[in-house]
């Protein structure tokens, strides 16, 4: 949904340091009730608005997706479309700048615009100014802010489309860490049209190329299996690993563990991984690429193992439907002079769920 880019306005910032608000408990009352709030619940200042803002979790990228309602002047009803809006504090920290488009099935642009959030000193609210184009023709607006907590946000919006001046109520509650439901209903009397948004993170991307999210088994020369399950974790920002290996007797024994994030500094996926004889490695995707079918991932990874010496190796998969093939190269260890057998043997692995 179009939003007119004020509810995106509303979605914060994600960071560790904010894990107690993102996990404290959300608000069930309906976000259109918002506007029922007394003038003093309003945030006196930017600061008190932008503290509200972070922490009700979500600076980045969301995305929806459905079937337009006859609400917005410039955007008929009945179109299948997809979209995505991103929002981030400006430099100066003084104002929030945000963006968003709506693309129909055939990739066409059904909506697109900018919009920028900052404080009115003469009304003492946050305002925010929109401009874009729906279906091609421009639309303008300006929003107030009507109310806001820790869990939601109203905004009174008036825009300028196609030569009518239409009134709108919109905002935005906080169901869950990643996830959003967001209004939207013109004034005086009109019916919301309600939508869900989901955080997107760009590890999401890579897994759209790279799913190794499952149970993979490895059959090992002894009989026994080496067991990986992979889970995303933390509002899609991590996958996580755990290692075991079973006996041929059934028995199991945790072996190991890993991280696997996008990081933000380098632009890069990263990893760390850890096993039970106290070794530590981190790495780092050199590649991601894909022919047909196969998907294949170059990472390097560099560490110390128990003892504290020093080991590196560069992993090569390649990743076909439900069959990984890994293969080690480039290794060396200070504590072993001798390279092991496994170095430069492809090992298969299996998804079986």
């Amino acid at each position: 949904m179009k939003t007119s880019l004020t509810v995106l306005t509303c979605l914060a910032l994600s960071s560790p340091a904010l894990a107690a608000c993102a996990t404290a408990p959300v608000s069930t009352a309906n976000a259109t009730n918002a506007s029922t709030e007394t003038a003093a619940a309003l945030p006196a200042s930017w600061d008190e608005f932008a503290r509200l803002f972070v922490m009700q979790g979500g600076l980045g990228t969301w995305t929806s997706s459905g079937t337009t309602k006859d609400m917005w002047v410039g955007i008929p009803a009945g179109l299948k479309y997809t979209h995505t809006g991103f929002t981030r504090f400006a430099g100066d920290g003084k104002s929030i700048v945000g963006s968003h488009t709506m693309l129909l099935e055939d990739g066409r642009v059904l909506s697109t615009g900018t919009q920028v959030t900052t404080w009115d000193s003469e009304t003492g609210k946050a305002i925010a100014t929109n401009s874009g184009f729906d279906m091609g023709k421009p639309y303008t607006g300006v929003s107030t802010l009507k109310a806001m907590d820790e869990t939601s946000i109203t905004w009174e919006y008036v825009e300028q489309s196609r030569g009518k001046t239409t009134t709108y109520e919109t905002g935005y509650k906080r169901v869950g860490p990643t996830t959003q439901e967001h209004f939207v209903r013109q004034l005086p009397d009109g019916k919301a049209w309600t939508t869900t948004h989901v955080r997107r993170t760009p590890l999401d991307a890579v897994l759209a190329q790279w799913d190794v999210v499952g149970t993979w088994e490895t059959a090992m020369p002894d009989g026994s299996k080496a067991v990986a399950i992979n889970t995303v974790g933390l509002g899609g920002h991590v996958v996580m690993t755990a290692e075991q290996s079973v006996a041929a007797d059934g028995t199991r024994t945790d072996t190991g563990g890993s991280a696997m994030w996008w990081d933000a500094g380098t632009h890069t996926v990263r990893f760390h991984w850890l096993n039970a004889e106290g070794m530590s490695v981190m790495g780092e995707m050199i590649s991601l690429t894909s022919d047909g079918a196969k998907t294949t991932m170059v990472s390097r990874h560099e560490g110390f193992d128990g003892d504290g010496e020093a080991v590196a190796a560069t992993l090569t998969q390649v990743l076909e439907g439900d069959t990984m093939t890994a293969t080690f190269t480039d290794f060396r260890s200070e504590g072993m002079p001798m390279t092991p057998d496994w170095v430069g043997v492809p090992m298969s692995s299996t998804r079986v769920k």
